[in-house]
């Protein structure tokens, strides 16, 4: 039985099919977190934003001749 799981064990070490598939895993989950942290961090800047957009095209859309 000991031998059966060291051989297991020994056959696994070597066996390199799932690293690529962890190292992919890894990165989106950085590339996630990034995303994340940037959105977080600029979200008032965003709102302020397109809430400057938003006012200016209500103020365009009032003060134009026939109502656009």
């Amino acid at each position: 039985m000991r031998e059966r799981l060291a051989e297991l064990l020994n056959e696994l070490r070597g066996d390199r099919r799932g690293v690529t598939a962890l190292e992919y895993g890894l990165l989106a989950g950085v590339v996630a977190f990034a995303l994340i942290a940037v959105l977080t961090t600029f979200s008032g800047d965003l709102a302020a934003l397109f809430g400057r957009v938003d006012s200016d095209i209500a103020t365009i859309a009032t003060t134009a001749p026939n109502g656009g």
